[in-house]
């Protein structure tokens, strides 16, 4: 059987200590995503989170291989799979180009 969430975090503030900051931030990211009726472990759970307004989202935790080869791309907010893409929106320059133009119209 699975622990509770609060088996969990307390686990993760013991290990690592109450002071430490990745703890902290693993203690919070468990508070709020973790289920443990839903499959998988709570890092699993954590890496999938799709709060992209957390700010701690780019700090929580992601296995190597995840943070290395990234799928999904933000745009306007919203966590959109690679593939969605067309090849003009996957270009590094096009978020900010379009907010720049944006700007330039509302003046």
């Amino acid at each position: 059987m699975k622990k509770s969430k609060s088996e969990i975090i307390e686990s993760i503030l013991d290990s690592a200590g109450t002071n430490s900051l990745r703890a902290r931030v693993d203690a919070h990211c468990v508070s709020c995503v973790y289920d443990d009726l839903v499959p998988g472990t709570w890092r699993q759970q954590v890496e999938q989170c799709s709060v992209t307004s957390c700010s701690l989202f780019d700090v929580r935790v992601k296995s190597r291989s995840t943070a290395a080869k990234s799928t999904t791309f933000e745009l306007d907010g919203v966590l959109v799979p690679l593939e969605d893409l067309t090849p003009e929106m996957q270009r590094s320059d096009y978020i900010s180009k379009s907010k720049t133009e944006d700007r330039g119209s509302d003046s």
